[in-house]
């Protein structure tokens, strides 16, 4: 399907679709402004991507828009499959090549919280996500790696590039670090 997403400062993602620009639905959950919007991709092509949000409540969402815009509904409600807590303050993300046909993962970078006058606990995490057996019904996420405080200020996004390989973050302290995609290190 043709589609193209907004995150927006009311804490909705609006799905758009791609061909007449018509609002499709409306994805809720964050409870404060969505910050970072990112693909992740399947292991091959036959599978859809899910979308994950990063919002300034701290968490990052990963959502099944794909399947929930073919079903031509008015409600993206369902389209929640999980939510990663416990980031600090805002939260920027970027989808990572798919592991195999049964996982997928996703890094997720925080901007940090004051203690003083110094910002502290920046990190960079890579989560390994499961999708859901056939029993359950939301997917399950597993942190592989954590990495804080390489910045000396809050990160404020994050990229994935599939020709090297490599995660890039940027920081409030005027740096980009290059980064390895299989543990965040620099």
């Amino acid at each position: 399907p043709s589609i193209y997403i907004t995150g927006c400062k009311d804490g909705n993602i609006r799905v758009m679709d791609g061909n007449t620009h018509e609002l499709k639905f409306v994805l809720e959950g964050h409870s404060n402004a969505v910050t970072s919007l990112s693909w992740i991709p399947s292991f091959d092509a036959s599978g859809d991507p899910w979308l994950v949000s990063g919002s300034w409540d701290g968490t990052a969402k990963i959502w099944d828009v794909v399947s929930q815009f073919q079903k031509n509904t008015d409600s993206g409600s369902g389209c929640c499959v999980e939510t990663i807590a416990g980031h600090e303050n805002t939260v920027s993300v970027a989808g990572l090549p798919a592991e195999s046909s049964t996982s997928r993962k996703v890094v997720t970078v925080s901007a940090g919280v004051a203690e003083g006058n110094v910002i502290r606990g920046h990190t960079v995490r890579i989560w390994r996500l499961t999708p859901p057996s056939s029993s359950g019904s939301d997917v399950k996420s597993d942190l592989l790696s954590s990495v804080a405080n390489e910045h000396s200020g809050p990160m404020r996004d994050v990229c994935y590039d599939a020709e090297t390989n490599a995660i890039y973050t940027c920081s409030n302290d005027g740096t980009v670090k290059i980064r390895s995609a299989e543990d965040g290190k620099c």
